[in-house]
């Protein structure tokens, strides 16, 4: 089955909630995540494009946007992220 970059791997456990989404080219300096309500958006844009091809640093600044709704039994507040080699996790605390 393709896997839709825009579609987060989601892994639960007995503590956490995890999104796993696809960010290439993107660092976590790049990327910011927002929480609201039962909502999440998560914005990538490069802002430094030091040893980045044109073409691809051009693309990168124009950044991504991937807006997603997030379970109620989860609290908003409480979610730490990291984005390694393109992989963005963001980790939920179950209430």
């Amino acid at each position: 089955k393709e896997h839709d970059e825009n579609e987060p791997e989601i892994i639960e456990t007995n503590d956490n909630l995890f999104f796993i989404f696809e960010t290439p080219g993107y660092g976590k300096e790049d990327i910011s995540v927002n929480i609201s309500d039962k909502n999440m958006e998560i914005k990538a844009m490069k802002n430094e494009g030091e040893e980045i091809i044109d073409y691809l640093y051009d693309k990168l600044q124009k950044g991504m946007t991937i807006k997603k709704s997030i379970p109620s039994f989860i609290s908003a507040k409480n979610f730490t992220f990291t984005c390694i080699n393109g992989i963005l996790e963001i980790k939920f605390n179950k209430k």
